[in-house]
């Protein structure tokens, strides 16, 4: 058995800035990954928190 979960839950959101900023102090999660394209717009991002 795998030692991570086979489901991946996904979000999408219309500002990708202020969710970040949201989940990250509404729920403690930590920035992970970010892609923005030539623009400065986001198109990727991952946020996660530590499994215990």
């Amino acid at each position: 058995m795998a030692d991570h979960p086979s489901v991946v839950p996904y979000l999408s959101y219309k500002d990708g800035a202020a969710a970040i900023a949201f989940l990250t102090k509404a729920f403690g999660l930590e920035l992970v990954f970010k892609q923005e394209d030539e623009d400065g717009v986001l198109q990727l991002r991952s946020c996660g928190m530590a499994m215990a």
